[in-house]
């Protein structure tokens, strides 16, 4: 019954990305790597109201070189523990707040420091909510980097 219960709760407890996620090189061309990564959340169908609390949402980035750095959502960061990601920020694209709700939708951004993200790297960005199930945005950069790119 335990088993059961739980993973209702974390079905009910789900957010899914929507649309693509967008890669914002730094700089001018050539490009050499990327500055921010964006994409957006929404609750998934029959999902309950998933909390994106500050002191609560873990945000998680790694990529071919970098090992995972996790970071509080919209907290500071120090290069000396956390190398690559620089800021981290939820904006509510419809509704508002710091709970997403059925019918909103969230725009999570990652901004990384110089050089990071290069071309033709694999790379992943994890959002822990405070319930619910981790959401996994992944993907690959393309050989050539231009100024924005859907992945």
């Amino acid at each position: 019954e335990d088993a059961i219960s739980t993973a209702q709760t974390e079905t009910q407890s789900t957010l899914a990305p929507r649309g693509d996620t967008i890669l914002v090189s730094r700089g001018v061309a050539p490009f050499d790597n990327v500055q921010t990564i964006r994409f957006k959340l929404a609750p998934s169908p029959g999902a309950k109201q998933i909390s994106l609390d500050n002191l609560s949402t873990l945000i998680q980035y790694s990529d071919n070189t970098t090992a995972a750095e996790t970071v509080p959502l919209n907290a500071p960061t120090d290069p000396a523990t956390n190398p690559c990601i620089n800021t981290t920020a939820a904006v509510w694209l419809t509704g508002d707040g710091n709970v997403v709700d059925k019918g909103e939708i969230v725009q999570i951004t990652v901004t990384l420091r110089t050089t990071c993200l290069l071309a033709n790297e694999s790379w992943k960005v994890e959002v822990y909510p405070r319930d619910g199930a981790i959401v996994s945005v992944q993907g690959k950069t393309p050989v050539e980097l231009a100024q924005n790119m859907s992945v």
